[in-house]
């Protein structure tokens, strides 16, 4: 009768809404927002309510989360930051169109790290604003397309960090040492405060370095096995040395280096260094060393305690270019061709 036709169909949608539920996994109920400590005792517990967003009260939390999933962890309060003990993150359950993780005004004690744990999600973008990393910032992954967008505005880097990204866009940081593997990079108005190196960039990236300053470290700039990098208006002081290119090449333009001991240092394929200021050093302002094809116009070259521009050795089938330039006051020649044993310049 109707009673049973009723049944009938009503053991057939649950029937069916169990088969969905398997065949989907588990879902999570989704709060707008959950507050720490006002609403759940601690961080971890926020996170795991699958909150769309965590917001964390001023003050000390003796314990260092892992997130899994798309969530935005914000700090609260007037005064100083929230502070955890680090941060870990994992790729498994970032299935939504949009992978997100964002993270704004918190202080890190530890490292955040960031592990690939399975093939699958990937392309996650990860965005730190106005958050202070006092550890450092470590990527353990070997896939540029695992995380497809690092932005880091506005934060403190101290430490060692390494991090590898599809794109890479960094702006108005402190930052210790900052190691990058990515394709495309935009490094802005950054303070490189000291240490071993500065900035080390590698892989077939391209991009631009810009505007960003850098003081007392071994090497201030390191760009190795790049595609097409532009190092543009930087300020480079008391290093070592202030700009090493190895492998493929970069164009070096309108950067300012002061107190090094050798301003440029290059072995690479291809070069351009065009309206630089390298003023005062104890080495030679400009080393190049084998290098494949090289354009030097327009610098400024003074006060250094080897050559100018010092050329120790061209291969067969390199080109050079070098005019236009300001060379003065240093303690060995103004262009200085170096040349092995056997070989004429």
């Amino acid at each position: 009768g109707d009673g049973e036709g009723i049944l009938s169909k009503l053991v057939r949608n649950v029937f069916a809404a169990l088969l969905l539920a398997t065949i989907l996994g588990p879902t999570h109920a989704v709060a707008t927002a959950v507050v720490v400590p006002d609403d759940v005792a601690s961080v971890q517990a926020a996170i795991d309510s699958w909150a769309d967003t965590v917001i964390v009260r001023q003050g000390n939390y003796p314990e260092r989360p892992s997130i899994d999933h798309p969530v935005v962890l914000r700090g609260l309060g007037p005064g100083e930051r929230p502070r955890l003990q680090g941060l870990d993150i994992f790729n498994t359950n970032f299935w939504v169109t949009t992978p997100v993780l964002k993270v704004d005004g918190i202080s890190f004690s530890g490292r955040v790290e960031h592990t690939t744990v399975k093939y699958r999600p990937r392309h996650l973008e990860f965005e730190f604003s106005n958050s202070h990393l006092e550890g450092g910032l470590y990527f353990f992954t070997t896939d540029p397309d695992d995380v497809a967008l690092l932005t880091i505005t506005n934060c403190r880097l101290a430490g060692t960090s390494w991090a590898r990204a599809y794109t890479v866009e960094l702006r108005g940081d402190t930052i210790a040492d900052l190691s990058l593997s990515a394709h495309d990079q935009s490094i802005e108005e950054c303070r490189f405060t000291g240490g071993n190196i500065g900035l080390r960039l590698s892989d077939p990236s391209r991009g631009t370095v810009a505007r960003n300053h850098f003081e007392n470290y071994a090497t201030a700039i390191e760009v190795r096995d790049t595609d097409g990098t532009t190092l543009e208006g930087n300020s480079i002081a008391h290093c070592s040395t202030g700009i090493r290119i190895l492998g493929s090449g970069a164009q070096v333009d309108g950067n300012t280096i002061n107190s090094t001991n050798t301003g440029v240092y290059c072995d690479c394929i291809e070069l351009v260094l065009r309206h630089n200021a390298i003023i005062g050093g104890t080495g030679p302002g400009i080393s190049l060393v084998d290098v494949g094809s090289v354009v030097v116009e327009g610098n400024v070259i003074g006060e250094h305690g080897g050559p100018g521009i010092l050329s120790e050795w061209f291969g067969t089938g390199s080109s050079a270019t070098v005019r236009g330039n300001t060379v003065f006051r240093n303690h060995g020649s103004g262009i200085k061709l170096a040349r092995p044993p056997g070989y004429c310049v």
